[in-house]
Order: C-alpha cells, then sequence, then structure tokens
C-alpha cells in the first residue's frame, strides 16, 4: 500500500504540471499564439539538450549486459519501441473495426482518430520522471527506446491518421531529437563523453531539465483548447473502448512479452513503464493538423489519464511483483 501510495503521488504531481499549463492557458497567460514557438524550441533546443545530458554523459554503458555489443544494445530499444507501439496501432486498429460499430464508432475519420491516440502510450513526459524516480537505471534505454516509438508513430501513426505517409518520414529524417539521440548514443558508446566541456554538459543539463515541465504544461494548455468540443455525453462508448484497449489489453501484452523474452539492460522496466502509461498527448496536435476528429481525440487522451492516477500505480506493482523487479 504505502508502494501504492507513492507511485499516486509521483503520478499526480507530473499530472499537476500539465494543469498548471491549463490552468495558465486559462488565465490567459500563456497564449495560443506561443504555441508553435514553444513546441519548436522543445523539439530543436530542449530535448537535444536533455538526450546530450543524460545519454552522452550517462555512467552507465549502454552495454551492461552480458555478451551484448554497444551497437546491440543501442538498436534493441529502438526496435522494442518500435514493435510495442506498432502493436498498440494493430490492436486498436482490429478492435475499433469489428467492435467499434456496435458502440456508434462508424465513421471513418472517427475510427482513425480514436486508432491514432489509442495506439501510442505517453512515451516521454509522464513516464520519463516516472522512471527517474523508480527506474534510475532504465532513463537511458527509455530514452533510447522513445527513437522506435517515434519512427512508428511519424510512419504507421501518420499513415493511419492522414493516409499518407511520406510527410511523416520526413520528420523522422530531419528530426532534430533523432539526430541528437543518435550523437548521444554514439558519444557514449565511443567514451567520449570525458572529452566534452563542462560548460557545455551544464548547459545541456540546465537546458534538458525544463523539456519535460515545459512540454507538459503545453499539452495541458492545448487540452484546454478543445475542452469545449468534447460533448463528454457521447464520451461513453469511445472511453470504455479506449480503456479496454490501453488500460488493460496492452499492459497485458506488454508484461507478457516483457515476462517471455529475457530483455538485457533494464528493458522490462521500460516495457512496465509504457504498459502502464495512458495516451500520450501530443496526438492531439497531430489529428488537430490532419483534420481528424479532435473531440475523440480529446476524450482518449483526457480520459485514459485521468483513469492513469489509478491504473498506473496499479500496473507497476502489478509488474514489478509480475517481472520479480525489485
Amino acid at each position: 500500500m504505502n508502494e501504492f501510495a507513492l507511485i499516486a503521488s509521483s503520478v499526480t504531481g507530473v499530472l499537476l504540471v500539465m494543469a498548471t499549463g491549463a490552468l495558465a492557458r486559462w488565465l490567459g497567460w500563456l497564449s495560443s499564439a506561443s504555441d508553435r514557438s514553444l513546441s519548436v524550441m522543445i523539439a530543436n533546443v530542449l530535448l537535444p539538450a536533455l538526450f546530450l545530458d543524460r545519454i552522452a554523459s550517462s555512467e552507465a554503458s549502454l552495454a551492461a549486459a552480458e555478451g551484448t555489443t554497444g551497437i546491440m544494445a543501442s538498436l534493441l530499444p529502438p526496435v522494442l519501441g518500435f514493435c510495442c507501439t506498432s502493436l498498440g496501432y494493430v490492436l486498436a486498429w482490429a478492435i475499433v473495426k469489428t467492435v467499434g460499430p456496435f458502440l456508434g464508432i462508424v465513421d471513418p475519420v472517427t475510427q482513425n482518430t480514436f486508432v491514432f491516440t489509442v495506439g501510442i502510450a505517453n512515451y516521454g513526459y509522464l513516464p520519463l520522471p516516472l522512471a527517474e524516480q523508480f527506474f534510475p537505471a532504465a532513463v537511458v534505454p527509455l530514452l533510447i527506446h522513445n527513437v522506435g516509438v517515434d519512427i512508428a508513430f511519424w510512419s504507421l501513426g501518420i499513415l493511419v491518421i492522414s493516409g499518407d505517409i511520406r510527410n511523416g518520414w520526413k520528420r523522422v529524417v530531419y528530426s532534430p531529437p533523432i539526430w541528437a539521440m543518435l550523437v548521444a548514443v554514439m558519444i557514449q558508446i565511443s567514451g567520449l563523453s570525458s572529452w566534452l566541456p563542462t560548460s557545455l554538459m551544464k548547459a545541456a543539463s540546465s537546458l534538458g531539465q525544463c523539456a519535460i515541465p515545459v512540454g507538459l504544461m503545453l499539452s495541458g494548455a492545448i487540452i484546454v483548447d478543445h475542452w469545449k468540443d468534447v460533448q463528454w455525453s457521447r464520451a461513453i462508448p469511445t472511453l470504455s473502448l479506449a480503456f479496454t484497449i490501453r488500460l488493460i489489453l496492452l499492459p497485458i501484452a506488454f508484461l507478457s512479452i516483457a515476462r517471455t523474452v529475457r530483455l538485457p539492460n533494464h528493458l522490462d522496466e521500460v516495457l512496465l513503464l509504457q504498459a502502464s502509461m495512458p495516451a500520450a498527448s501530443f496526438p492531439l496536435v497531430i489529428a488537430r493538423h490532419y483534420h481528424g476528429d479532435l473531440p475523440t481525440a480529446l476524450r482518449v487522451i483526457v480520459g485514459t489519464s485521468i483513469m492513469g492516477l489509478v491504473t498506473i500505480p496499479i500496473w507497476i506493482v502489478i509488474g514489478k511483483q509480475v517481472l520479480g523487479i525489485p
């Protein structure tokens, strides 16, 4: 019970940062005109600084597992991230296409938006601070794992929401965070981190610490913009299906994979964190860009995030027992 309360308190603290952004928007302190500049700043400056700080300067070797080379150790996390996110999209698509019509979810745009939002877990803003507190050795593998999630998001995810995979792949190829991740991994593998100037690493640390809270606040602000469009009275079918897929079936699937496959380098802890996560918030921005069904996206994101206050601690406690994590 003490462990559950501690995890629940940490989750609440993270979501309160998002709520602060929502309050700032509602009070007019954070205008919508600043959204683009903030998102560009997060993607092009703060996240690369975070990766440089957490990965390049990490004292933990990526090849910590016996018999695993540095290259293989750095390839396995993104492959796992891509495969698990793809599994989320495929499962969400199969269920909404078969069960959705019985619940009144029949419009193709609504179905595609549902798959796009339910299929991907919150893979950065929420699990990273939890990893830092409860699974510190999993922080670096989690960050590298997220490269694979990004690739799945900008390929399969964009294909789902827009039908045009080309624009998504352009975002992968020209993404500063992904290039920063690759550079940081190569620095870590090559052992060149000791040659980096102390002043550079201090600056990266200061900037990187801003990435998660600023991103959370921006997500909260964007949710406020579309809150009035939700129509919660019509949300029960969407929420019931979203809860079933995102908060029950996918956690069971991820934990089964982690229990069945012997994963090195604390990747079982990474999968445990991903298994416990609600839907990611950033797809709301992309759904808006590609003219998706915003009420559906918001119902999924807000609904699973609120329910996550209960389910995240439950799945982490259960997952630690199932996977034998101390």
